[in-house]
């Protein structure tokens, strides 16, 4: 079985709390038998090289939700990219509310999710 790491991407807020909508997919995946790991980027560097090496100790092939609103849009979509450029054979798959609300823009834009 994959690594599901579920990744909320970087902003210059830190919070003091998890991302809710993150533990919710968490808690669900965990009530179906799946395990997953949530990391908040804004604790990482903005390039997101310690996240990457910390997907890269896992499986070849992870499976990596990212969630996005609008405001950090522009840092889910280098996240995406280098997700993909680095993991390859990793399976991306976004949400959140700006990846929600225009997922067709999404999908046409960002061919690295899957």
């Amino acid at each position: 079985m994959s690594n599901i790491y579920l990744l909320s991407p970087y902003c210059d807020t830190q919070y003091k709390t998890p991302p809710a909508s993150l533990n919710y997919i968490r808690y669900y995946l965990k009530d179906n038998g799946l395990e997953s790991t949530i990391y908040d980027c804004a604790y990482f560097d903005k390039e997101y090289d310690e996240i990457i090496e910390i997907l890269k100790k896992g499986e070849s092939a992870p499976i990596v939700g990212i969630t996005g609103y609008t405001r950090e849009r522009f840092h889910a979509y280098r996240l995406v990219k280098r997700v993909r450029q680095e993991l390859p054979d990793a399976t991306i798959v976004v949400g959140g509310r700006h990846f929600g609300y225009l997922a067709h823009e999404t999908l046409s834009h960002l061919s690295e999710v899957d």
